[in-house]
């Protein structure tokens, strides 16, 4: 071979081994991690959280984009969060600034490195940059269909060709009222507050993929999660790591069982207003205490089912509308609060109407009951049901006593 085409032929393989050199460090320049945070403390920090971190190697630079980013101490969360109009956004910030604030919150971090291709990081990366722009940058959260978890798991799916969906076509183990029964389980006015307001719609049943609405199931998801690569299928993890411990412990892997308490309650609760009913006939302090209990129960009650009307109206929630909590908390209830402390006062006039309000609510708790034995009625509230129904026919057996106790007095 002449010195011509031996230096011809010498070119052209360090051109190859170049070239190949770059490719590889183009293709290793990014890498794509999910980080899964552990839950916190503040009711909105209770289902954990997750976000997505892109390492340049190249740039040198480390951004977490997070699409659960909110003002969390404003006023205005609670009106806005029921009304289904509570705006979060994605934001991007460097990873140590992360792992400092979940350091402090005592929240640790997982991260999950993704094994994509190439162009995929490049796509995905350049969808992450496009999408944090200021114009692009707010979405409208829903609680199951569109948060920050299901935002980053449709982006991981869009870019992998629907794989992860595919993965996640199986039947899930939970609902989503069990999910968030298991995820508040600590705190009970939350638990309660957002077991009573929500509909049959988290009721149904929902696979894998609906059940990343939380971050600890897209971890998993994404974890049982396989991926072709030439000839054989590699799982989409390509290493799993810690980058931030904590002295904190895990969700309830169940949500807690608490029908047969809430039964014993409410059985207790109406006995004890029955009781009150029979003693008022001669002691007046047993009539004033029956009369604040209706005036509470009842107001409080009542300005439920008030909420629960215009939840369905107003809110852009759809597990708000056709509640059937509402035939537990009638919203003409809360005339109870100022018939209750009438009936305290001793007023006999106002005894027998306070009788018909609470009978005709303890007559609809029944039917929330009975209307069970239709498949239209599927809400998961026998809880509620448990709780509230014996409730309501103490107080109206107690003032179908007083009232006619009085009444057959005036009679005489």
């Amino acid at each position: 071979m002449s010195s011509v085409s031996q230096r011809c032929v010498f070119l052209f393989l360090n051109f190859l081994l170049v070239s190949t050199q770059l490719y590889a460090d183009t293709d290793d320049a990014l890498t794509v991690s999910l980080l899964t945070f552990s839950p916190g403390d503040h009711a909105f920090f209770k289902f954990g959280h997750n976000a997505l971190w892109i390492h340049d190697s190249k740039n040198h630079t480390d951004d977490v984009y997070n699409f659960g980013t909110f003002y969390f101490d404003s006023w205005k969360i609670f009106p806005e969060f029921l009304l289904g109009r509570f705006q979060y956004w994605l934001s991007v910030e460097p990873l140590d600034v992360t792992i400092a604030s979940y350091k402090e919150d005592n929240r640790w971090i997982e991260a999950q490195e993704l094994q994509l291709s190439r162009e995929e990081k490049a796509l995905l990366n350049a969808r992450l940059i496009e999408n944090a722009r200021p114009e692009n940058a707010a979405y409208k959260y829903d609680y199951y269909r569109d948060n920050c978890s299901t935002r980053l798991r449709d982006a991981i799916n869009n870019v992998t060709g629907g794989v992860l969906r595919a993965s996640g076509q199986v039947p899930a183990r939970m609902t989503w009222r069990d999910h968030t029964r298991r995820a508040t389980a600590d705190t009970l006015w939350e638990y309660f507050g957002l077991d009573i307001l929500m509909n049959d719609v988290i009721d149904q049943p929902i696979n894998v993929w609906q059940e990343a609405f939380l971050p600890e199931n897209l971890q998993q998801l994404i974890r049982q999660t396989k991926v072709k690569s030439e000839n054989s299928e590699i799982p989409l993890v390509r290493r799993e790591f810690s980058l931030l411990a904590a002295h904190r412990p895990q969700m309830r892997r169940a949500p807690p069982h608490w029908l047969g308490f809430l039964s014993l309650i409410g059985i207790i609760a109406g006995s004890i207003v029955f009781l009150l009913g029979k003693l008022s006939r001669r002691h007046p302090i047993a009539r004033i205490v029956l009369g604040l209990c209706v005036s509470i129960l009842g107001g409080c009650l009542g300005l439920l089912g008030i909420i629960f009307t215009l939840l369905w109206v107003f809110t852009d929630h759809q597990v708000a509308a056709h509640n059937e909590n509402i035939l537990l908390c009638a919203p003409f209830a809360v005339l109870l609060f100022v018939y209750g402390i009438r009936v305290a006062q001793g007023a006999v006039s106002a005894y027998l109407k306070t009788y018909w309000l609470i009978a005709a609510s303890a007559a609809l708790s029944v039917l929330s009951l009975i209307l069970k034995l239709f498949p239209w009625f599927d809400q998961n509230n026998y809880q509620i049901i448990a709780l509230l129904l014996p409730l309501w026919m103490g107080l109206c057996l107690a003032l179908r006593q007083l009232s006619y106790h009085r009444l057959s007095h005036v009679s005489e």
